[in-house]
This record gives structure tokens, C-alpha cells and sequence, in this order.
């Protein structure tokens, strides 16, 4: 993410042995010192590689602030899903739409004024949300139908180990990171209830409001709608 130099491996540090010997720099009395100013520009950062788990609001956010904000990283956004969007690209059933006013649930930095009602339906705000990440770029570091499976923390390594299956191909993976971001929605993880009486003998359409299926036309059948 950075032009700028590595920091160089070993940097030349007082060694222990003689720091009760020094004293503002000056070692028994004489300006002769072991310590020695790396030379490397100030600005210099260590790499820095970061996974975020998710591309909906808040992990196209993060993959186009943290670029900008950040020098030397290596950035990773898994997206389990087909498309961007997070709980906006899979629930899609009709009628669905945002109860916040629009104005207020956009980014501040990319504002749209061309929302079709004070309360935007789900597909305007997908299709919002990609494109501003191919606005900013943040396409560009978001794998698409990649699911975390599973998050581990070494703390001797101070490393994240994430195990990331390839929902296509269904190849399992494993990627590491010094920093993990959990990115993940509450609204996009479909919950069917185990409480309703006959609901496992129901002989009707049984839809969720995340799994809706839209080759589904509405009629007089008896239908079950969940959501």
C-alpha cells in the first residue's frame, strides 16, 4: 500500500547491559554512547495486514477508509454473498425497504440525492452501496462468495488465523492477519422459529425475508411468510 522502505529487520537499540550507564545520553561521564538513530524515514510504518469480514456498510467503509488512512497494509474483505451489500443484497423480498429517512443512512463522504422516497427501498440502497465501493475502489480488495468458517487468535504469534471456504468451488483456505475486523450484519443470517405447531408438516410455500425466492408469484395458495 506504501512506496516508502521496509523498516530494516534489526534496529540498533542500547543494549542491556549498559543502560543503568547512561544518563541523558552521556555514558560514565564521556558523550561516547553504543546507541545509534536508525536511518529510516520517520513516516515509515510496519506492514500491517488486516481481514474484515463482511462488505456491507461497514466493511466497504473500512475498504476505502483504511487505504487512505493507513500506509503498508495488506487489506483482505471476505464476502460470503454473490454480491455487495451485506443484509441489502439478500433480503429483497417485496416491499422491502429501509425505515431510517435516506438522507441519514448514506455515507456522509458520498452523499446521493437522488433517492426515489424519504425511505429507499432495499435495491436502491445495494445498488448505493456498490457503487460507491467501485467509486472509491474498494472493490478491489473484496473477494466475493469467500465465507469465514473460522477465527482463531495465537497469542504467541499475536496473528489471527481465519479459515475461509470458497463458496463456489467450496476449497477451504487458510489466511492470517495482524488485525481482524468483524464486519457482519444481525439482519442477513436467516432464523427459522422451532416453536410454531405443523411448521415441519407444512405443505404450502414456506419463504424467509432473507432467502426470498422471486421466481415465487403471490396467488391464493397458502403461503408462510417469515421474516
Amino acid at each position: 500500500m506504501s512506496a516508502a522502505p521496509q523498516i530494516p529487520e534489526s534496529l540498533h537499540v542500547l543494549q542491556e547491559d549498559h543502560l543503568n550507564n547512561h544518563i541523558n545520553g552521556v555514558n560514565n561521564g564521556s558523550n561516547k554512547t553504543s546507541f545509534r538513530i536508525s536511518d529510516t524515514p520517520v513516516e515509515n510504518f510496519r506492514p500491517l495486514k488486516v481481514i474484515v469480514i463482511g462488505a456491507g456498510y461497514s466493511g466497504i467503509y473500512l475498504a476505502i477508509r483504511l487505504p487512505e488512512r493507513l500506509r503498508n497494509i495488506q487489506l483482505t474483505v471476505y464476502e460470503k454473498n454473490a454480491g455487495l451489500g451485506g443484509t441489502w443484497f439478500e433480503n429483497n423480498y417485496p416491499g422491502c425497504a429501509c425505515d431510517i429517512p435516506a438522507h441519514s443512512y448514506q455515507y456522509s463522504f458520498n452523499p446521493n440525492t437522488q433517492w426515489s422516497s424519504l425511505y429507499a427501498p432495499a435495491k436502491e440502497i445495494q445498488a448505493y452501496l456498490e457503487s460507491t465501493a467501485k467509486k472509491y475502489g474498494a472493490d478491489r480488495f473484496i473477494k466475493l462468495e469467500h465465507k469465514v468458517e473460522e477465527c482463531r487468535y495465537d497469542e504467541g504469534e499475536a496473528k489471527w488465523h481465519v479459515r475461509v471456504k470458497n463458496m463456489v468451488t467450496g476449497e477451504e483456505i487458510d489466511d492470517s492477519a495482524d488485525v481482524l475486523v468483524a464486519a457482519r450484519g444481525a439482519l442477513n443470517e436467516p432464523a427459522w422459529p422451532d416453536n410454531i405447531e405443523g411448521f415441519g408438516t407444512f405443505e404450502g410455500k414456506v419463504l424467509h425475508s432473507a432467502l426470498w425466492d422471486q421466481r415465487w408469484v403471490m396467488t391464493k395458495a397458502v403461503t408462510l411468510c417469515l421474516s
